[in-house]
């Protein structure tokens, strides 16, 4: 009589393989956050290059060479390398319309596909407004007081503004306390010709038609949603300030932003008692809009702390610290760079009229991330568009080579926590099947 063979299969073996595919795909998915600190880095990990720069594009050439920085910026967005691998961009001090329907084109060449503005986004009436910029009942007293006061006479639009804001100081309240104040000194502001610019908004400039609200522009690669713009208050000093939000994917909610300056020589006219506590308010109101939420913060904060190390003087130290304590935001660029953004030897600064000293070095411009909600990639933080060779400016002592703007822009990247943990990528599932293949085979 044969016996029948029967084989019997070990269990072990199939628990052993199963546990040996799972801890493969759990090294696979976990490994980018294995170091807080210092992520491992791969391809398959979603990371945003994010960069912000305030312009100084101002068509008054309150920043000299307002005409020859534009082209060369245009130019810079299309050739060079920093903006050709970035994802989302937040540009300040773009003034003109036309300039950031221009500047908008030129993203869409490099794959920055999507704008957003106060300005690109307006809806305009099907039959444009006659009213002006400045309305004369208002701001006549404004107009004459201008004319006496020999403001026009000053040599930069700089010196011409803090010489109205402290010669004039009792007719521009009232214009700025008027219904549509803020949008005639905004226009005042902001259009070419010196003092004759008084005049022509309140003569010639219709209301609202040539000037952003506050010459913030949003640029990125994938689709800006729920995009909105609101101001931080409805009345500031001179120039009103304010933040465009949009909701980005793998980021999550976007504030781009420009905050009330100190600045030098001028009174304060708002209604905070100070530029450092107007300041402060614009910070309160960032807060509050990213409450509940996962978001980051981008552009000229006009604060930054002191980096001795570096020569850099703190300004409004305090209103910056608030990002930390009451938001807990990181800033990489002060902990991993610490150069200034807003650096005393720069030709612009000086050709433009500004007082130079040392406490003009500062870090102004950042990119902050919520600390429990954000990793940024290691080496990524940099110092941006510091080419004191960049452009050309005609002066009247001649040519002189400056950067693109008064400011250097900031680069950070980074990418969600656990963004590369809540998927598998192609090549885990490529990998994954050919675990379970082998595994078959030999279960067989």
């Amino acid at each position: 009589m044969m016996l029948e063979r029967t084989e019997v299969r070990c269990p072990w073996r199939n628990v052993f393989l199963l546990l040996l595919v799972l801890a493969y795909l759990k090294s696979r998915v976990s490994l980018a956050d294995h170091s807080e600190g210092h992520p491992a880095e791969t391809a398959e990990m979603n990371w945003t290059k994010a960069i912000t720069f305030n312009t100084a594009l101002t068509p008054t050439n309150l920043v000299a060479g307002y005409a020859e920085r534009l082209k060369a910026f245009k130019d810079s967005l299309v050739m060079d390398t920093e903006w050709k691998d970035s994802d989302l961009v937040c540009l300040q001090e773009v003034h003109s319309v036309a300039d950031q329907q221009a500047i908008a084109l030129e993203a869409r060449k490099i794959g920055l596909n999507y704008a957003y503005s106060d300005a690109l986004n307006r809806t305009q009436p099907s039959t444009p407004s006659s009213a002006k910029a400045c309305e004369i009942g208002v701001s006549a007293p404004f107009l004459t007081c201008a004319s006496a006061s020999g403001c026009g006479a000053k040599a930069t639009p700089s010196e011409i503004l803090n010489c109205l804001a402290s010669s004039c100081t009792t007719q521009l309240g009232t214009v700025l306390n008027s219904t549509n104040g803020q949008e005639c000194v905004n226009c005042m502001t902001t259009v070419p010709g010196g003092a004759s610019a008084i005049q022509s908004c309140a003569f010639s400039i219709p209301r609202s038609n040539y000037y952003t609200k506050f010459g913030l522009l949003l640029l990125s690669r994938k689709p800006l949603q729920k995009t909105s713009w609101a101001f931080f208050s409805e009345f500031t000093n001179l120039y009103r300030r304010g933040y465009l939000q949009a909701e980005v994917d793998d980021i999550g909610t976007v504030l781009c932003t420009h905050l009330v300056p100190f600045a030098e020589g001028q009174t304060y006219l708002g209604r905070y008692g100070s530029f450092e506590n107007e300041n402060k308010q614009n910070v309160d109101k960032l807060l509050a809009a990213l409450t509940g939420k996962r978001g980051i913060v981008m552009g000229d904060l006009n604060s930054g702390p002191a980096v001795p190390g570096k020569n850099v003087q703190a300004l409004f130290a305090t209103n910056f610290q608030s990002f930390m304590s009451e938001g807990n935001f990181i800033a990489p660029y002060v902990t991993d760079a610490g150069d200034c953004t807003f650096c005393v030897d720069t030709r612009l600064q000086q050709i433009s009229g500004f007082p130079v000293n040392e406490s003009y070095n500062q870090i102004l411009d950042h990119i902050l991330l919520q600390k429990d909600m954000y990793v940024v990639r290691n080496g990524s933080v940099k110092r941006l568009f510091a080419n004191e060779d960049a452009v050309s400016v005609q002066t009247t002592d001649g040519n002189v080579s400056v950067a693109l703007s008064d400011h250097y822009a900031v680069q950070v990247e980074f990418r969600q926590k656990g963004s590369s943990s809540s998927r598998l990528t192609a090549s885990t599932w490529t990998t994954f099947t050919l675990l379970a293949m082998v595994a078959a085979f030999m279960l067989n």
